[in-house]
């Protein structure tokens, strides 16, 4: 695992990989602050500050390619 500095929460992390399907997102342990989203075998990126609801695929996503 990767240790990152959430900017939300102002904490260092080890980020808590979430994997559904082909979908992995890396989340703050603490507050939610999504570190990065994306799809496997899409090379798609999908980067947002939103906090991880209880399900993802209902998540409001603002994205950035």
């Amino acid at each position: 695992m990767a240790r990152k500095h959430c900017p939300r929460c102002k904490v260092t992390v080890e980020e808590k990989v979430i994997r559904e399907g082909n979908k992995v997102t890396k989340v703050c342990p603490n507050c939610g602050f999504i570190f990065v989203s994306y799809e496997i075998g899409k090379g798609v990126l999908i980067f947002n500050n939103e906090p991880v609801p209880d399900t993802l695929p209902n998540a409001k996503s603002k994205s950035r390619i």
